[in-house]
Formats: structure tokens, C-alpha cells, sequence
């Protein structure tokens, strides 16, 4: 077992809301995941599956229950809100990292890396907050993508940045991917999970509705949502 999400509850304030209330993003999520594991998350937005990948990381903390982490688990996320803006390309690179889990030992090749693939140029000695949406995204997924992981969780990974920054990066992506010992991919472009997963889960509400074989989750789902549209 590589990654197990043991009875894990998340409890999360609605900044939107009049009085500041709390509510269960989360709510008793048993998961098993194992080398091989190739798993899609699924659900309307709001289910949930953002906040199950920053659990699984450990950028959130459970308010009940445990996860338990075999391996250096590598979370692409949304790019460029860990970055710090005051700083440098280059130091973000090498802080990024180092969260991320690189030792110092791998750094200066992750650096070398960041100035092939970015091509960001004399770009990388500014500050970041000088930098367009699209240069952040690219520095932050070449950092994050030059770190071998055992866990991979992935959320909706291109979603930041140019078009041409997204078909650039889609096959180096890919290998990233097929490296990995266990793929977690949250994304709302089914004939994606199709090709890249053999396990769905499929959240609502914090809770999870349903898990198994991918094919079989995803024609539920599909069935599901087009349900809704009709209704609508």
C-alpha cells in the first residue's frame, strides 16, 4: 500500500457565507491506493475531490481520522499560488523544490532543468511578481515535474497557462505520469480519465457515492450527470 486515507474527515470554513460557517468538505473517507493504481476522481464541483488531493498531500490536515504516506507523494495542484512573489524565478524554483520534498543534493539538476524547459531566459532572475499567469505556470510545473514521484496526484495539472505552454507540456506530462507508481487524476474531461485510469471514484458531497472499475464509474456518472441536464 502506498497511500491510505483512513476514516478521513475534513472540515472546512465558507468564507462567502454571512456568518463564517463551517462545513464538512469531507466526511469518513476510507482509500486504499496501491502500486500499479491508476485512479480517477469525478464529481460536480463543490464534491470535494480538490480537497481529497490536498488531504492526500498533506497541505491539509484531517480535522478526524488519519492518511497514512509510503513514498514521496508529488501534488500538482493549480500552479503558482506557492510561489513567492518578491522573490526570484530561480529562488522560487529552488523553494518549490525543497517543498516538494527534493533533497539539496537533487536541486542544482532541477535547476538546470528549470533554465532548459522554461525558457524563461534572464525572466528567471526577476522577481515573480513580474511575471504573467502563464510564467508562473510554467515555472511552477517544471519544478514540480522534475521530481521523480511515487505518488502522483494530479488536478485538472493544465489547466494554468497558455495554450501553447499546455500543448508543450502535455507530453512531458504523460511520462511524468507513467513514472509514477500511483496516478490520483482529478478531472472533469472524462475520455481523459478513459485512457489514463483503471479505478474511478466518484464523489458528492464530501462523501464518496461510489469506487470500482473505471469504465463502469464513469458510464454511471456520465448517465448521471446527463440525467441532471434533462432535469435543468
Amino acid at each position: 500500500m502506498m497511500l491510505a486515507a483512513k476514516s478521513v474527515s475534513v472540515r472546512l470554513r465558507k468564507w462567502n457565507s454571512p456568518d463564517d460557517r463551517w462545513h464538512w468538505a469531507l466526511q469518513d473517507i476510507n482509500l486504499q491506493f496501491h502500486e500499479g493504481d491508476r485512479v480517477g476522481v469525478v464529481g460536480r464541483n463543490g464534491s470535494g475531490k480538490t480537497t481529497l488531493c490536498r488531504v492526500l498531500a498533506g497541505i491539509l490536515s484531517p480535522a478526524k481520522g488519519s492518511v497514512v504516506r509510503e513514498g514521496r507523494v508529488v501534488p500538482l495542484l493549480g500552479f503558482g499560488a506557492a510561489l513567492q512573489p518578491e522573490l526570484s524565478g530561480k529562488q522560487n524554483a529552488r523553494l518549490l523544490a525543497r517543498l516538494l520534498g527534493a533533497s539539496s543534493e537533487e536541486v542544482p539538476r532541477i535547476l538546470e532543468d528549470v533554465d532548459r524547459q522554461t525558457e524563461l531566459g534572464n525572466w528567471l532572475n526577476e522577481p515573480v511578481v513580474h511575471y504573467s499567469t502563464g510564467m508562473r505556470a510554467r515555472l511552477a510545473f517544471v519544478v514540480a515535474t522534475s521530481i521523480s514521484a511515487d505518488v502522483l496526484l494530479v488536478d485538472e495539472a493544465l489547466g494554468a497557462g497558455d495554450i501553447t505552454f499546455r500543448k508543450r507540456a502535455m507530453k512531458r506530462l504523460t511520462t511524468f505520469m507513467e513514472e509514477a507508481k500511483v496516478l490520483i487524476m482529478v478531472s472533469h474531461q472524462l475520455h481523459e480519465l478513459r485512457k489514463q485510469c483503471n479505478r474511478v471514484i466518484w464523489l458528492e458531497d464530501g462523501m464518496v457515492r461510489q469506487e470500482g472499475e473505471a469504465e463502469c464509474i464513469l458510464e454511471q456518472y456520465q448517465e448521471h450527470m446527463n440525467q441532471n441536464r434533462v432535469k435543468q
